[in-house]
């Protein structure tokens, strides 16, 4: 089984769920559970990260499942603008922070497309740390996942923010952990902290002026209609169905 990485899309449970199915015992042993695992106390490395398919195929098999999350893009936006451009005090200081655009919506949209065309044309310096960071959280999800060559291999999950939402994305996770043939017990653990977790916290944080209009109008604006597949971070799992690959 694997999973493909989109930043803001359930990235950091993902990455939580699939620590706890490859280090089960380091997980317990230190007295973490699914939804107290972050980048910054996780027990694991990247033995189990992959950046395409061909090396995710070559690790788990032909036949593993393989699914992402997706979600409404504006969504995925105002979810990222908030994190990066308000709560996100620590990367980059106030003058590197979302391009220096401070709190202007539409100087850091502007500055974002500037970005993802130097992209397309294969003109981004990808030794700027900020660069790096805006790309990765923003970029179009079409850009991730190498679903132009592999979209028909996905099982995909849709981020929902409606009053069911927590529960049915738990729900759809049980599912596809069933035909990856997940032990029942493990997926019950992992049903039950995702049930208890705040998954889906809508973008009402701090400056709800933002608001969904203006995103509306000013991501049709600026954000170009293109559909290359640039970003790709493939989590692995050996448990279940992928030890009948011989997968290490």
């Amino acid at each position: 089984m694997a999973t493909c990485q989109i930043e803001k899309n359930m990235a950091t449970i993902r990455a939580s769920i699939f620590c706890y199915l490859t280090n089960t015992k380091d997980v317990l042993k230190k007295n973490l559970t699914i939804t107290k695992m972050f980048w910054d106390n996780t027990v694991c490395d990247y033995t189990y990260v992959r950046r395409n398919i061909s090396d995710t195929i070559s690790s788990v098999g032909q036949n593993m499942t393989l699914f992402t999350v997706l979600r409404h893009p504006i969504d995925r936006f105002l979810s990222g603008y908030v994190d990066k451009c308000y709560n996100e005090l620590t990367y980059f200081n106030e003058e590197e922070r979302c391009f220096g655009c401070k709190y202007d919506m539409g100087c850091f949209l502007e500055k974002l497309q500037t970005l993802f065309l130097h992209n397309v044309r294969m003109t981004v310096d990808w030794k700027n740390p900020i660069y790096q960071h805006y790309l990765r959280h923003f970029a179009p999800q079409t850009w991730y996942c190498e679903f132009k060559k592999h979209k028909s291999k996905y099982v995909f999950v849709h981020y929902n923010n409606g009053p069911n939402g927590t529960e049915g994305i738990a729900d759809d996770f049980d599912k596809i952990f069933e035909q990856a043939q997940i032990p029942r017990d493990i997926r019950s653990t992992i049903h039950r902290e995702m049930m208890s977790s705040s998954l889906l916290i809508y973008v009402t944080r701090r400056r709800q002026d933002v608001g969904l209009a203006v995103g509306v109008e000013l991501i049709s604006r600026c954000v170009p209609p293109l559909t290359h597949s640039v970003l790709s971070e493939f989590v692995l799992s050996t448990i279940g169905s992928c030890n009948d690959h011989g997968a290490a």
